[in-house]
């Protein structure tokens, strides 16, 4: 496992992060505690959970997780996210990121994670009707008093991120640590304007849905791509479909459409030809990028996290991480 220092904290996190989403729900707890037994193993100490993990229970992934690291919470780096929406809050008092919220989710996740603290903290998205000065200040208060280790943002465009620096500078509090964003072979946003701020500023950067929420994997075929086959149901396929759906949130995972999936088969013959799967293929493209500090893996089995396992120190040359994505940008004809 390779290692990158978190923007400028000093802290030396894996380059690949273990993500919880279905924690719980989707995975059973005996197959959970063995994908985190097995990730440590391999040198993860990024575990990266939400209290809205997962729909319709929010705080699962956070519970079981307070179960499984009894006793070796001091081995990993914990971050969570603290979502403004909070649907199952009730009122509008329990939504939003002021103080009041941010103060209340932290005591929650801290009480389901079963531990003093938090390392990282993210806003998991951003919220328009709380002012920056009352988030940051209330991300300050809650590394002052001990309960956070350091602030972050996810899914915040450019100007936001440097908006809450500027604030935070303004303010005297602690700046924003790091940022999490959408990044893989086919969502390449981040690296126009996300990332060139993060390094100049020294914000560490976490890459979620590195597989493009599973489209990556070899499971998707040209013959799907034609339609001669039946494309293959997953728990993050339908997970993506229900939420967008239901809450016209976004998904990380691209539409199944026959381009996305001709461009998916294309990856995948291509780092067969080469002797790796299209999961690690995709992962190192990820982590080729000097500006990505880890990308946050999702897996459902120990079987998954082994195969995918290879591409944590595998290393692309610059043409095969241009041709990579070509053919991710090609357009089916």
């Amino acid at each position: 496992m390779r290692f990158s220092t978190l923007g400028h904290t000093g802290v030396e996190v894996s380059r690949v992060s273990l993500g919880t989403a279905f924690f719980g729900v989707h995975i059973k707890e005996e197959e959970c505690a063995r994908i985190l037994d097995r990730a440590l193993e391999l040198g993860i100490n990024v575990i990266d959970t939400a209290e809205k993990y997962i729909r319709p229970k929010p705080g699962t992934s956070e519970s079981v997780l307070g179960d499984l690291l009894q006793g070796r919470r001091e081995e990993v780096f914990l971050a969570t996210k603290v979502d403004p929406g909070r649907a199952w809050a009730g009122g509008s008092l329990n939504r939003g990121l002021t103080r009041r919220v941010l103060v209340q989710a932290v005591e929650g996740s801290l009480r389901r994670l079963d531990t003093d603290h938090i390392d990282l903290l993210y806003a998991h998205e951003p919220d328009s009707s709380t002012p920056l000065d009352e988030t940051i200040a209330a991300f300050d208060h809650l590394i002052q008093a001990g309960k956070v280790r350091y602030a972050g943002l996810s899914n915040f465009p450019a100007w936001q991120l440097v908006e809450a620096l500027w604030t935070g500078d303004r303010l005297g509090c602690r700046p924003i640590s790091a940022a999490q964003d959408l990044y893989n072979v086919f969502e390449r946003g981040p690296e126009s304007d996300l990332y060139p701020v993060c390094q100049r500023d020294g914000v560490g950067t976490f890459a979620y849905s590195p597989l493009a929420g599973g489209l990556v994997t070899g499971k998707y075929t040209q013959e799907m791509a034609q339609g001669d086959t039946p494309v293959p149901k997953s728990i993050r396929a339908g997970y993506f479909e229900r939420v967008t759906e239901e809450s016209g949130e976004a998904s990380s995972a691209p539409k199944l459409t026959r381009n996305a999936l001709a461009r998916a088969a294309r990856i995948a013959a291509w780092s067969r030809d080469r002797g790796y799967t299209g999961a690690q293929a995709a992962l190192a493209w990820v982590l080729g990028n000097p500006d990505v500090t880890s990308a946050i893996l999702g897996v459902s089995t120990v079987q998954q996290l082994d195969s995918n396992a290879s591409g944590f120190d595998l290393v692309l040359t610059p043409a095969e991480r241009n041709e990579l994505s070509e053919l991710a940008a090609a357009e089916t004809e």
